[in-house]
């Protein structure tokens, strides 16, 4: 955790920074590198395309949040004007890992 989906952005571009991006985040939210996941989904856009950055997180103070935002706008916006960053809040009760949750 946390689980990072991407869309609207190809596969070379994000792989040009991914590796230098996660080093900033696990340092800004206290994190191993190793519960950091990057999916990158392949979804057609028929209308204006732009990078849509979902976290899938265990919840954390604003500005933890705040700066995870910061880093990750960093990114994408060489990519484009728009970038939307969307924080989903998991419950650890939800969240199961090898058939046992947190």
């Amino acid at each position: 955790m946390p689980q990072i989906v991407i869309k609207g952005v190809n596969k070379e571009s994000v792989e040009k920074f991914c590796k230098e991006m996660i080093n900033e985040l696990k340092t800004a939210t206290d994190t191993p590198e190793n519960y950091f996941s990057v999916q990158l989904s392949t979804n057609t856009f028929v209308f204006n395309e732009y990078p849509i950055i979902e976290i899938y997180w265990f919840e954390r103070p604003q500005e933890i949040k705040d700066r995870f935002a910061e880093i990750v706008y960093k990114y994408f916006s060489e990519l484009s004007d728009t970038v939307d960053i969307i924080f989903y809040k998991l419950s650890k009760e939800s969240y199961y890992e090898n058939n046992v949750h947190f």
